[in-house]
């Protein structure tokens, strides 16, 4: 499993790219609210319009019907093999989780709260400055 106690030193990145993460987050859980309200297959048109990538693979894998086990053990021997430290693994990381997320119906605000603690945030510190 990828989620080990020394996962904090190989994620650890530079506020911009936290930023760039907290950008992320926000257009993830535009499509949550997609999903919550059209169903998962309303992703479809939106993966065809991505580029072939990280992301794009996952919402592929989570509309195919796969069960987040099976994404996750896929996703993460990726992941490994590609050795990304900082933002380049922040990132995926929050890809990997956001879609283990859509594809347990998990609901929005639930979604909102684990992705922004892998960045260490509550969400509310967000909105309120």
């Amino acid at each position: 499993m990828l989620y080990e106690w020394g996962l904090g030193d190989r994620i650890n990145c530079t506020d911009a790219e936290k930023k760039d993460c907290e950008a992320l987050i926000e257009k993830l859980v535009a499509l949550a609210i997609k999903v919550h309200e059209k169903g998962l297959l309303s992703l479809e048109d939106d993966i065809k319009e991505m580029p072939r990538g990280y992301l794009r693979t996952l919402l592929q894998l989570g509309v195919n019907g796969n069960s987040p086990e099976v994404i996750r053990d896929i996703m993460e021997k990726r992941l490994l093999v590609a050795g990304l430290k900082g933002g380049a693994l922040l990132r995926r990381l929050i890809e990997l989780e956001f879609i283990i997320e859509i594809v347990r119906a998990s609901d929005t605000g639930t979604i909102r709260i684990k992705l922004y603690g892998l960045l260490d945030m509550d969400p509310d510190e967000v909105f309120l400055s």
